[in-house]
């Protein structure tokens, strides 16, 4: 359903800005009029795909707090990135007030131990050969990231295999059930250097 905006600018002349969100595939577009209210329209039309203008993973990171955008300026900074994709309950959109933000790192180098940023953050990165490292973990924590079955869907976004934790902090499980469970979720391009 289209939200619509009608701003009344000197002159008489009406400027309405129609924009539709498709749901099912994510497109965007933009419409703009521009006509002279009650004495007649001026028949100017003009559409867009919004795609262009505003990518998915910008809308979901306009509630991120400053250390994400300073985390991703700095990751944008360093030559061995190629792209960095938005991930986690973040990406798909059941993230609750204290969920972190989870960004996924392909790099043209094999990762290795770099520090914990930020206990808000966290970035995977993965190499060369599929191999990946969370930020802050040792070297021998290295996993594949064959498992995680990525597989692009458009130019901005992919569908995975991700891990979901079942097992609530301060909560007491069973032993024998497992703390996580694998899930289909979706991934958005936030930058690329391509």
């Amino acid at each position: 359903m289209p939200v619509r905006t009608a701003v009344e600018v000197g002159g008489g002349f009406i400027i309405r800005l129609c924009l539709r969100f498709l749901l099912l595939n994510w497109s965007y577009y933009i419409r703009i009029s521009s006509g002279q209210g009650e004495h007649g329209s001026l028949g100017l039309s003009y559409s867009v795909p919004m795609r262009n203008i505003m990518m998915k993973s910008e809308i979901l990171l306009k509630l991120a707090p400053h250390s994400v955008f300073d985390i991703l300026g700095e990751l944008k900074l360093e030559s061995s990135v190629i792209s960095i994709w938005l991930i986690g309950s973040r990406a798909n959109q059941n993230s609750n007030f204290t969920s972190d933000w989870d960004f996924l790192v392909f790099s043209s180098i094999e990762p290795v131990f770099v520090p914990r940023r930020c206990s808000d953050v966290d970035v995977i990165r993965v190499g060369p050969s599929g191999k990946g490292l969370l930020e802050g973990q040792d070297s021998e924590l290295m996993f594949s990231f064959d498992d995680w079955r990525w597989t692009m869907r458009d130019n901005q976004s992919v569908s995975y295999i991700g891990k979901k934790f079942t097992a609530k902090a301060g909560v007491v499980h069973d032993a024998n059930e497992p703390i996580m469970s694998r899930c289909e979720s979706l991934a958005y391009l936030v930058w690329s250097r391509k």
